[in-house]
């Protein structure tokens, strides 16, 4: 095995005891990323007993985060997972960072604008397809129960709202030539959900 002490040196069997969940959930970590020749794993058996895993690369890392619980309870004792890229302590993935991967490849947001750190007050905005979506409800102001509603409000009501600088808008239609359209766009504008989640 090739775990290692929280002060870097290479721990043998030996020195660890086998027989608690705690312990073979560290040397399983271990072996499932312990091949990787970008990810070291350090585990500290002290009073507050966590495992860490140094990753070369902030992406992978990022990764990790999201995959990995933060804590693992073995009935009363809990091990802490902290992921941690190898050349910065402090990274901490922005909000807009997991909201930009959560969504890649998603039809529903149509671009992201970063106004990048050089201004008084960085934002990030995720614009969302200019359509209106529509899901049964049960609406008393509708005639037929929908409820009517923008990709930008669902985001509100769905995502965690914590980000600092985070902006949900939608889209604007454009002319070729850079001007407004007053239709809206044009053609079909509205997305259905389905209503089979009614019942």
């Amino acid at each position: 095995m090739l775990l290692y002490s929280e002060k870097g040196e290479k721990m043998t069997d030996n020195k660890l005891k086998l027989s608690p969940p705690w312990i073979s959930y560290a040397h399983e970590l271990e072996l499932l990323f312990g091949e990787d020749p970008a990810i070291k794993v350090v585990y500290d058996d002290g009073d507050e007993k966590e495992v860490t895993l140094f990753v070369e690369g902030s992406e992978k890392a990022d990764a990790l985060m999201q995959i990995l619980p933060a804590v693992k309870d073995f009935g009363g004792v809990s091990v802490k997972v902290t992921v941690k890229p190898a050349n910065d302590d402090t990274y901490v993935p922005s909000k807009a960072d997991l909201i930009a991967k959560a969504f890649d490849g998603n039809p529903v947001l149509s671009q992201i604008v970063d106004t990048g750190p050089n201004v008084a007050f960085p934002a990030t905005y995720f614009i969302f397809a200019n359509k209106v979506v529509q899901y049964y409800n049960d609406q008393m102001d509708n005639p037929y129960g929908v409820k009517s509603t923008l990709y930008e409000n669902i985001a509100r009501d769905v995502l965690d709202d914590s980000g600092v600088g985070v902006y949900y808008t939608t889209d604007v239609p454009m002319k070729d030539d850079g001007a407004f359209r007053e239709d809206g766009g044009g053609g079909d504008s509205c997305v259905c959900a389905n209503d089979g989640w009614s019942n």
